[in-house]
């Protein structure tokens, strides 16, 4: 299980990310990637542990 909050880019894979060094990382066994939009849902994950975010752009 991770242990430290990361931000990733977007790749083509629903399982894995990139991190701005270029280096892939897979996404951890049982997390969901969660739609952008609802700040209350945001804050809620976050609170409960580490999380890893993903900039489109």
């Amino acid at each position: 299980m991770p242990t430290e909050t990361r931000s990733f880019l977007i790749t083509k894979s629903d399982r894995s990310l990139k991190d701005k060094t270029g280096k892939v990382f897979t996404v951890p066994t049982g997390w969901e990637n969660l739609p952008a939009g609802d700040a209350s849902v945001t804050r809620k994950v976050k609170s409960l542990g580490p999380t890893w975010t993903v900039q489109e752009k």
